[in-house]
C-alpha cells in the first residue's frame, strides 16, 4: 500500500492501481488529497529541457559574442587548443618581448630592465645584461649576429653571442616598427623610413615621406622588405628606396608574414572581418584564403615562425598555428599567449610576462 497525507496522525491509505488502468493524457494526474503527483514522463522530460538549457548557456559564455540572427561560421578550422609547456626562469624580471635567431632565444624584461639570452633547445637562461630602461622591443638579425634594444628614438646594438654593446643609435624620432635585412636595420618613424648598421650612430634616410607603417617584415630570399601602412598601402623597402606598390582593398592588412615558402597578410576583409590572405612573391597581388568572421570587425594579427605562420582572431579561443603555403591550421594554442616566437624544432609564446615554451611538432614544427 502507498501512503500519503499531511502527518502521521491524518494519514490515509490509498489502494494500488492496476497498471493497465493508468493511461496518459489531459487527465493523468492522480488526485491525492491536496497535493499533485507529476507523472514519470514528465519529471524525465524536464530534467532533458534544464539539461539543454546549461549546454546552450555554456556554449554561449565560451563563444563570448552576442547572437544576433544567424550565427557566421567560424573563421578558422576546429582544432583541439594544445595547453602551453613550461615556463622559463628569468629570475626576478618580468619579459615584455621575445625573439629568436640562430638557436638563441633573446628575452627583453622590465623591473629592472634585462636582455637576455637563452638557449631555444633547452631553455636555459645563459646570459643576461643590463638594458635601457626606456627598452620597448627587440629587433634580431636572422643570422644570429646582432640583436638591437628599441627604446624610443634611440637604438642599441648588442653582439648577439655575447651581449657584448657594440653601438647606439639617434635616430631623433621615436621608432615605430624595425626590421633586419643582410645584417642591417631598417626602420620607420613619423618622418620616414631609415637604414643603419649595427656600429652606426645617425641612420641613413631612404627618402621616404609617405604613411608611417603598421607592420614591416624582411623578404631576405628577395633581398627586399615589406610593410604596410596605416592607410593600408603595401610597400617595398630595399637600400635603394621606397616604392609604393599598391592600396589594398579587399583585405585591410594589421600584419605581415614572410616565411620561406609564403608571404601571407593578416587584418580585416571587406566584407567578411577577420581574415588571411595569400601575398604573391612576385605581383604582390592578394589572394583571400578561407572564411571571413563578420563579427571580429577589428581584425586579425600574426607573425611568422621560420616554417609556419601564427594567427590571433578575435573571440576565438585559440591562437592558430598554420601550414605556411597553403594557410590551413594545424595546431592551436590558448588566445592568453601575447606573442608567438618560432623556429624549426622550437617555439616560445610570451604570456602575462612569462615566457613558456611551446610544444612542437611534424605538423606544426615552428
Amino acid at each position: 500500500m502507498a501512503r500519503t497525507g499531511q502527518g502521521a496522525d491524518d494519514a490515509q491509505l490509498i489502494p494500488p492501481v492496476a497498471a493497465t488502468d493508468l493511461t496518459y493524457g489531459d487527465d493523468d494526474l492522480l488526485a491525492l488529497g491536496d497535493e499533485r503527483t507529476l507523472p514519470p514522463w514528465s519529471i524525465v522530460a524536464g530534467i532533458v529541457v534544464l539539461l539543454a538549457l546549461v549546454v546552450g548557456l555554456v556554449a554561449l559564455k565560451r563563444d563570448g559574442r552576442h547572437v544576433t540572427g544567424q550565427p557566421s561560421g567560424p573563421p578558422i578550422e576546429s582544432q583541439q587548443v594544445q595547453p602551453i609547456g613550461r615556463p622559463i626562469d628569468l629570475g626576478q624580471t618580468s619579459a615584455v618581448n621575445v625573439k629568436l635567431a640562430a638557436g638563441r632565444l633573446f628575452v627583453l624584461s622590465s623591473d629592472p630592465s634585462r636582455l637576455g639570452q637563452i638557449d631555444a633547445k633547452t631553455g636555459v637562461l645563459k646570459l643576461q645584461v643590463a638594458a635601457p630602461r626606456s627598452a620597448q622591443y627587440l629587433v634580431t638579425d636572422p643570422k644570429g649576429r646582432f640583436v638591437w634594444v628599441v627604446a624610443g628614438a634611440l637604438v642599441f646594438a648588442y653582439d648577439a653571442p655575447t651581449l657584448v654593446h657594440i653601438g647606439t643609435l639617434d635616430v631623433t624620432r621615436d621608432v615605430i616598427v624595425a626590421a633586419v635585412l643582410d645584417g642591417e636595420l631598417f626602420l620607420n618613424t613619423d618622418h620616414g623610413i631609415y637604414r643603419a648598421g649595427p656600429r652606426d650612430s645617425v641612420p641613413t634616410s631612404l627618402g621616404y615621406s609617405g604613411q608611417v607603417l603598421e607592420d614591416l617584415a624582411a623578404d631576405p630570399a628577395r633581398h627586399r622588405l615589406l610593410g604596410i601602412t596605416v592607410g593600408y598601402q603595401l610597400v617595398e623597402v630595399t637600400t635603394r628606396g621606397v616604392q609604393l606598390k599598391q592600396k589594398l582593398e579587399e583585405l585591410l592588412p594589421r600584419s605581415i608574414a614572410v616565411t620561406k615558402a609564403g608571404i601571407w597578410a593578416i587584418g580585416s576583409g571587406r566584407p567578411g572581418g577577420s581574415r588571411i590572405a595569400r601575398v604573391d612573391p612576385d605581383t604582390l597581388k592578394l589572394t583571400l584564403v578561407g572564411a571571413g568572421d563578420g563579427d571580429a570587425p577589428q581584425g586579425a594579427d600574426g607573425w611568422a615562425g621560420e616554417s609556419v605562420i601564427w594567427t590571433r582572431f578575435p573571440y576565438i579561443e585559440s591562437i592558430a598555428c598554420r601550414d605556411e603555403r597553403t594557410g590551413a591550421i594545424v595546431r592551436s594554442f590558448p588566445n592568453t599567449i601575447d606573442e608567438v616566437v618560432s623556429s624549426r624544432g622550437v617555439a616560445y609564446g610570451l604570456t602575462g610576462g612569462i615566457v613558456v615554451q611551446l610544444p612542437v611538432t611534424s605538423a606544426c614544427p615552428g
